[in-house]
């Protein structure tokens, strides 16, 4: 199909160069052959550059754009002599790629992961290869459940071979469709001082002021865990890394399900024993009413935090000023990690997989792809479709905020994107059956949030929703506006994103990041003081154009991470504290996508974007990747003096 594209871009341009010369055009025919007044010269000079036959240019040119069906191959002919003459040359060797380019384009997304399913594959041969008509968007989409964790149950030996529930449709295992993070070693680079981001402006020479990818030890054990010492782990793998744009503090869970944290702890955002202290250096282990139950997911807000335990149930400890908490009381301060309060949720809608923590407000995540959210309301940020906004006093406002956790099930698109006559501009309507819509992934940024909707078999392609404050178009609309109920995302569709489609969100503090299942990341608002913003998803081409197949993006206060299958990382913005990663005495900022030097080699299997530093998971499964282990460096306890 890039051979097809190739055509798509070079026809006009190469049709529109300088004749040859007289003498030397004697020698090619002047007759106008094909589309846009091509001659036999244009379509060797395409044949000659795209390194395919004259018939098969000729017969892609032809098309006009139709394509050609799988069925004009050989066994029905056109309606027309032009369609005929195309469906016979398509059928030479090397004159598919135009078809093939729709047919990649228009097939069932997971055809490719299910290709032993011979009803699947039967279906594809008989479909006209056009991808407008080949799906009814307004129909019931059949999704792949149940949603699972980032990392597996580590109190289920058999989690990777999970039996999937059922939903109105033949299902896949969905641990195929959501793979697990790959457990690896903990490396941080960006200080461990956590009073410094975006407060003390110093040198960055001590020790602890990492500044490149960092091995991190664990914290002493205390006293009171002198008992488990023998228990723990001295260099854990971990499966899980939290942290996000506006925390100071970060969050890690071993692949054996235990929690440990470090960072800004003044609001006790981290649920220690101790109580509030400026700082906690080191991964320091974190208890809570979970008991012996693993936990299986985590997220950190600017003075939260809320983990989830593998039973499904989350906890929430810190400021709960908004009631970004979610424990159904309007106290101020959480000292310790209370059961988060998912009002009206059934028992079969109760489990909770995934969760992400915006400034002020909490999005969770239940194994049906329901959104649950709690916390300010200011921005739209709980996309309940208002603000509540109030007057306090003459000159302070409030706003309806929601102390609990409640489900929004209301999806809606702009009438000018679902193509309705005589549509206002700015005017919104419902999405079909949004009631029903299942998401997959989730991710705030400080006031907004973005969410991809799970994978089908019935072959619709994933949409993009984003709702919160609309800064720098981080929502991906193309204006600067606040939307208070989830909205499609429109630039996101189309037969593009048939076989390339969605599959995670990540958002910075005022950008967001959409990958799609071929590894390419699309962009949209800013991450730089300087520059302009985007104000539409923008693909990232200088990764997707050098063959770079992105496996993990990340976006923090003012720095993005993107990481390869090629064990390459990126990184680029604004980073005073070393959070890009360049190394001591090195640049601390990059307008464009820059290598992170020191992680060469190195297979990075999860990254986490915080303020003020950056959480990496490296893997470390076999020689090679100990080898690759050994450059990096690596922090003692005896060198964190704080």
């Amino acid at each position: 199909y890039r051979q097809a594209l190739l055509v798509s871009l070079l026809v006009p341009h190469i049709l529109t160069m300088p004749r040859r010369s007289k003498k030397s055009s004697k020698a090619y025919h002047t007759e106008v052959i094909a589309p846009g007044g091509g001659t036999a010269a244009d379509i060797a000079n395409l044949s000659k550059h795209l390194g395919l036959e004259a018939d098969a240019v000729k017969a892609v040119m032809s098309s006009g754009g139709r394509g050609v069906s799988r069925r004009s191959r050989g066994s029905a002919p056109s309606s027309s002599e032009a369609d005929t003459a195309a469906a016979a040359a398509a059928s030479a060797a090397g004159a598919s790629a135009w078809a093939d380019f729709f047919s990649e384009a228009t097939a069932d997304p997971l055809a490719a992961s299910s290709a032993g399913d011979d009803d699947n594959a039967k279906a594809g041969d008989e479909a006209v290869v056009i991808a407008s008509a080949s799906v009814d968007e307004d129909a019931t989409r059949e999704y792949i459940l149940p949603i699972l964790p980032l990392m597996a149950n580590p109190a289920n030996s058999n989690a990777n071979k999970a039996t999937p529930r059922k939903k109105k449709a033949k299902m896949m295992d969905s641990t195929d469709t959501y793979p697990y993070v790959t457990p690896g070693r903990l490396a941080q680079t960006g200080t461990l001082d956590a009073t410094v981001p975006g407060r003390t402006k110093r040198q960055m020479t001590n020790d602890y002021d990492l500044e490149e990818p960092t091995l991190l030890p664990l914290a002493t054990p205390t006293d009171e865990d002198a008992e488990d010492e023998e228990e723990t782990e001295e260099n854990p793998k971990f499966a899980l890394i939290a942290t996000s744009s506006t925390s100071a503090h970060s969050i890690a869970i071993t692949a054996s399900g235990i929690a440990y944290g470090w960072g800004r702890n003044e609001a006790n955002q981290l649920g220690l024993m101790t109580g509030p202290c400026a700082t906690v250096p080191l991964p320091t282990k974190l208890v809570g009413p979970w008991g012996d139950d693993p936990l299986v997911g985590a997220a950190t807000g600017k003075s939260h935090s809320v983990v989830i335990d593998a039973t499904g149930a989350a906890y929430a400890v810190g400021s709960n000023k908004c009631g970004q908490c979610g424990i159904n009381s309007s106290i101020d301060d959480v000292t310790k990690f209370r059961r988060c309060v998912l009002a009206g949720a059934s028992s079969d809608d109760a489990e909770i997989v995934q969760v992400s923590c915006g400034e002020q407000f909490t999005v969770l995540l239940t194994s049906r792809g329901h959104i649950y959210s709690a916390g300010l309301a200011e921005y739209g940020q709980l996309g309940n479709g208002e603000t509540g906004e109030y007057f306090i006093a003459a000159n302070k406002l409030g706003f309806a905020n929601a102390t609990k956790f409640e489900r929004r099930s209301l999806f809606v698109q702009s009438e000018e994107d679902a193509n309705i006559s005589n549509a206002k501009r700015g005017a919104m309507i419902n999405v079909p059956n949004c009631g029903e819509i299942v998401i997959c992934s989730i991710s705030c940024g400080k006031n907004h949030t973005i969410a991809v909707e799970a994978p089908t078999t019935s072959g619709h392609i994933p949409r993009v929703f984003s709702w919160g404050c609309g800064d720098y178009g981080c929502l991906g609309h193309g204006i600067q506006a606040d939307e208070y109920t989830p909205r499609f995302v429109a630039t996101l569709r189309g037969p593009l994103f048939t076989a390339n489609y969605p599959v995670k969100a990540s958002a910075g503090s005022s950008c967001s990041m959409v990958l799609t299942k071929q590894g390419h990341v699309y962009y949209m608002g800013k991450h730089r003081q300087i520059g302009e913003a985007t104000m539409r998803p923008s693909l990232i081409d200088a990764l997707a154009n050098n063959a770079h197949v992105t496996t993990s993006c990340a976006g923090g206060s003012a720095t993005v991470f993107c990481t390869t299958r090629n064990a390459v990382t990126v990184s680029w913005g604004k980073g005073d504290t070393g959070e890009l990663g360049y190394g001591r005495g090195n640049q601390k900022s990059s307008a464009q996508p820059k290598f992170v030097d020191k992680l060469d080699s190195c297979m990075v299997t999860n990254i986490a974007c915080g303020y003020g530093h950056t959480l990496f998971l490296v893997k470390d499964e076999d020689a090679e990747d100990a080898k690759a282990l050994e450059k990096l460096a690596k922090l003692e306890v005896e060198q964190v003096t704080l």
